[in-house]
């Protein structure tokens, strides 16, 4: 009788590690899936990225044209500005010279 006993708990217990490797596995392959799914999302929101970096990339490429451009208009117009203020200052020379000379003529 005790060796039927024994033997009921070493079949239970066989059993219950069976069970236990059972559950073991199928937790170690669901996280496996769970990891293989956020491996993939990971990919997906990887590739969305990477599109996102591209399209600004492109609009930090166009603005740096744009402020190039904007930089040599600049340049342009302060060397335009520079010339008209010779002129300008070259006209009033001529103005006061004008000025002093009618101012004499009428003196006279």
């Amino acid at each position: 009788m005790l060796l039927m006993v024994m033997d009921l708990f070493m079949e239970v217990d066989a059993c219950d590690q069976s069970l236990r490797d059972t559950v073991d596995r199928r937790i170690e392959e669901a996280q496996h899936e769970e990891n293989l799914i956020a491996t993939n999302d990971a990919r997906g929101h990887l590739a969305a990225v990477q599109e996102h970096l591209k399209s600004l990339q492109g609009e930090l490429s166009y603005t740096q044209d744009a402020l190039r451009r904007a930089d040599e208009r600049a340049a342009a117009a302060e060397v335009s500005r520079d010339e008209v203020l010779e002129q300008l200052s070259s006209l009033e020379e001529t103005r006061q010279e004008r000025d002093e000379a009618v101012g004499q003529r009428n003196e006279v």
